[in-house]
């Protein structure tokens, strides 16, 4: 800018005004790729009707046997069938980084993210538990969201972060399919949560399930987590699909590129 203009009351100094924008995304080429991969992922996403049960199931046909009436999540504690970790307010945490142990927290589970953060100090409430291969992850606030950790991945062996439970059920009596399916089923959580406030808190041991035999559980395990494939795809590709047609937005009103014959 010429000096003279910095005199003038008027005069935007702000940097967004002055630096040129960035070309949008590479171009034609970096579009192009994001619309293959958005092709890709939508071509792989099941047929919608085959997720589906059945009509006119009775309850627990879809699973082969009805349900013997329902047990809680501090009755299969007891019994041993389960076991409960609570993370509480958590342990003190930074932002990823190098080093530090991960920790999983309720904004990673509700975006399918990996670990967005470290401890930044000593073991929190949960004390030195990490997840292990299995587990059922599912905020305490509830939300409809639990999560199974797979057998490799970023979420294994991590630490808990705030407001988190952790499920570890024992594979010869629950399957951990079927548990976090149970947990993202309205049903399943809205009698055990509290409503003190205006966000409602799950009350993890009233939780109740339907008492199921193993093979039921594994069947009806293997449908949720189908489902649950299918959401976390949707998400994938919404986003995607936003971040493309941001792009090509920016490309047209730029004049980086010409409108579609």
């Amino acid at each position: 800018m010429a000096a003279i203009d910095l005199l003038d009351d008027e005069t935007d100094l702000s940097p967004a005004r002055h630096v040129p924008p960035a070309a949008p995304l590479g171009g034609a080429a970096e579009l192009s790729h994001l619309g293959g991969r958005l092709a890709e992922l939508l071509a792989g996403l099941p047929d919608p009707v085959a997720l589906l049960p059945r009509p006119g199931a009775e309850p627990g046909g879809a699973s082969g046997a009805a349900p013997a009436g329902v047990v809680t999540i501090g009755e299969l504690v007891r019994a041993g069938a389960l076991e409960v970790y609570s993370s509480g307010t958590g342990a003190a945490t930074r932002p990823a980084g190098p080093g530090g142990t991960p920790v999983v927290t309720d904004q990673d589970l509700a975006t399918g993210a990996a670990p967005s953060a470290v401890l930044a100090t000593g073991p929190g409430p949960a004390g030195d538990v990490r997840t292990r291969p299995g587990d059922v992850l599912v905020p305490a606030l509830g939300g409809g969201t639990a999560l199974v950790v797979p057998a490799e991945g970023p979420l294994v062996g991590v630490a808990l972060g705030r407001q988190l439970h952790l499920l570890r059920p024992d594979p010869a009596a629950l399957d951990p399919e079927f548990l976090a399916g149970q947990f993202r089923s309205t049903a399943g959580t809205r009698r055990a949560a509290s409503h003190a406030t205006t966000t409602a808190r799950l009350d993890i041991r009233r939780v109740e399930l339907p008492r199921l035999p193993l093979p039921a559980q594994h069947r009806l395990g293997t449908a949720f987590a189908r489902l649950a494939a299918f959401d976390a795809a949707l998400d994938r590709a919404a986003a995607l699909g936003r971040s493309l047609a941001r792009a090509a937005t920016d490309a047209l009103a730029t004049g980086t590129l010409e409108p579609p014959a």
